[in-house]
């Protein structure tokens, strides 16, 4: 028999039977997560990079924030798009459809996104065929934000209705590992409520024989 594609989630885990889209435009300024921003910031920042491209940016507040002296393409849906497109008209917005070629950026920022998507993979896939240097991948923490939600073992489906699943600190790991090479993964903290439920993934390409 077939096994059920979980995307590295456990076992007898429930995902979410029915999506929501998540409107980023109301809370444009909120305290969520600009370490993601930060971090990508940083990188960017040590090896003198300029390209930067967001998959997923929401509102656009904190791409415009942390990289408005950078060279930046923020992709998402509609009727995010066209608000983009009306609040920053002085920068580039395009649609978030997973088809687009895009070409090469320094850093690719996909904040909050993957959670969101029935079928992440085709997320994964299409950040693969981008040509990048570093990806800052971040998703909630499952095991953290169930301490406060519903207890420890609650096996899903999500409390956020915008959610189609949580993963674990180790199952987004080996998620992430799947199709690129993890550098390091850390958890950050809500600035708002002082709590880590969020965690940071930092990938690379996997390398392939004869590269450098």
């Amino acid at each position: 028999m077939k096994t059920k594609n979980n995307f590295c989630i456990k076992e007898g885990y429930l995902s979410q039977t029915k999506w929501h889209h998540h409107d980023d435009t109301e809370h444009h300024n909120d305290d969520h997560q600009h370490k993601v921003y930060e971090s990508a910031r940083a990188i960017l920042d040590n090896f003198n990079f300029n390209r930067v491209l967001d998959i997923g940016c929401g509102s656009g507040f904190k791409l415009v924030k942390y990289f408005k002296d950078c060279e930046f393409v923020g992709l998402e849906i509609e009727p995010t798009l066209t608000w983009l497109r009306d609040k920053y008209p002085e920068h580039k917005w395009l649609e978030s459809d997973f088809e687009t070629k895009l070409p090469s950026f320094d850093i690719i920022i996909c904040s909050d996104v993957v959670e969101h998507l029935t079928n992440p993979d085709e997320l994964m896939n299409f950040i693969n065929n981008i040509d990048f240097k570093f990806l800052v991948i971040s998703t909630p923490e499952r095991d953290a934000i169930q301490i406060y939600q519903k207890g420890f073992m609650w096996d899903g489906p999500p409390l956020n209705l915008s959610h189609c699943r949580e993963w674990s600190y180790e199952e987004f790991n080996e998620y992430v590992s799947k199709f690129f090479d993890v550098r390091r993964q850390f958890m950050i903290k809500n600035k708002a409520e002082s709590k880590s439920l969020c965690q940071i993934v930092v990938a690379k390409k996997i390398m392939e024989d004869g590269d450098e």
